[in-house]
């Protein structure tokens, strides 16, 4: 068994992996501004807290969601220490893998100061709060979906903050292979469904 095999590429069938156009899903400036605003009216529940912290993490380095809740107050302070942010399996990388990030504006460094103090201040090894990662998802999942429902005039996904990122480091002059490599992709051809 097996020796049969032949190995046949996608490309043979007419099949790809998906469309790699590029489309703008960038969350603009004002629906990131109004859902920071919205988490900040519970600003009595701990969990709004740390994904206020988490989407700040997301937009000034284009983190995943689960990368900006796992992220370790270890990884942070080392980020402050020597200008990257290196990111490994612990952080929540996709498939484990490490990457660094460069520390380059005074956003990123007080966004990275922001968590870190909420974390100190909260006991946190992570911005999952007294709970699980699964916990903590579903909550962001809810915060999203109710803020949708209440803004008819915005749309906001988490996902749209790693665009916006991209966007931003392509318009800084930045190439495509190291915004690649930035945002985690182990394909440069993905980075195009980022940013033009």
């Amino acid at each position: 068994m097996g020796k049969n095999l032949e190995s046949i590429s996608q490309s043979q069938f007419g099949l790809t992996r998906g469309s790699f156009q590029y489309v703008n899903r960038a969350v603009s400036e004002n629906t990131h501004n109004a859902f920071l605003s919205f988490l900040l009216e519970k600003r009595d529940d701990i969990r709004a807290q740390a994904l206020q912290h988490s989407v700040m993490l997301q937009r000034t380095f284009g983190l995943r969601l689960r990368e900006s809740l796992s992220i370790k107050r270890e990884t942070i302070e080392q980020a402050l220490r020597t200008n990257t942010l290196h990111l490994t399996g612990q952080d929540g990388t996709k498939n484990s893998r490490s990457r660094d990030i460069p520390v380059r504006t005074e956003k990123q460094i007080e966004a990275l100061k922001s968590a870190l103090n909420f974390q100190k201040e909260n006991n946190l090894r992570s911005l999952i709060p007294q709970e699980t990662l699964k916990q903590q998802y579903s909550f962001a999942k809810n915060m999203q979906d109710s803020f949708n429902k209440s803004n008819s005039d915005r749309y906001y996904h988490y996902h749209g903050e790693r665009h916006s990122y991209a966007q931003r480091r392509i318009e800084e002059g930045a190439d495509k292979l190291t915004v690649s490599c930035e945002l985690g992709h182990n394909r440069q051809e993905v980075t195009r469904v980022y940013a033009k």
